[in-house]
């Protein structure tokens, strides 16, 4: 206990040693560092804050506008897509438990549920009074993708959701003219095409 007792004290001496004033050697020189918070604020200052808020509903407001080109159909059509995935080749995951066999589709494998869901869009120009009114008829997806015009528009207001619908979307979906409607279930991608009778042409 003793030898404890000595090796505490003479700790605290070493402890009281170290932290004493030992005097000063040499030069000494005042140490100048940056507030880092200090250097924010100033950057912060020569920000034009009218530029960036500009800037910024600017690329807002792009981003609820759809400029996407596309004719007005011509003529009612149905066209059907095939967009099943199949497994090119067997899938073996043994630390999953986990094997897909070659040419399995995706749709195999997930719930009946799942399987038997679909989901609808209605694709419309808002520069065409005829696509406003017709996308009111009964029957029709609550959901739009708007080609061209302002996602905000009131007049989407019987729509349950809107989105911009870009033109590598429109690609992929086939989509070649308004208004359109398509149609996702299983494996299966259909595409409406629309005539509408218009006062002006396209």
């Amino acid at each position: 206990m003793k030898k404890i007792l000595v090796c505490v004290f003479i700790s605290c001496a070493l402890a009281q040693a170290a932290y004493k004033d030992l005097g000063t050697f040499g030069n000494t020189y005042d140490i100048v560092e940056k507030d880092l918070l200090d250097e924010m604020n100033k950057a912060a200052a020569k920000i034009d804050t009218n530029k960036l808020r500009y800037k910024v509903l600017e690329s807002v407001k792009a981003s609820l506008q759809g400029e996407l080109n596309l004719p007005y159909c011509k003529e009612n059509n149905i066209r059907e897509k095939d967009i099943s995935a199949i497994a090119q080749y067997d899938i073996d995951i043994p630390e999953g438990d986990i094997f897909i066999p070659k040419g399995t589709k995706a749709s195999d494998m997930v719930s009946k549920k799942l399987k038997n869901a679909s989901i609808s869009y209605y694709i419309i120009n808002l520069d065409a009074k005829e696509e406003i009114e017709h996308s009111k008829t009964k029957g029709l997806p609550s959901m739009v993708l708007v080609a061209n015009g302002d996602m905000r528009d009131e007049r989407l207001s019987h729509f349950k959701e809107r989105y911009i619908i870009s033109d590598t979307l429109a690609k992929q979906l086939e989509i070649r003219c308004t208004p359109s409607i398509i149609k996702v279930s299983k494996d299966t991608l259909n595409i409406t095409e629309i005539k509408l009778k218009r006062k002006e042409k396209k």
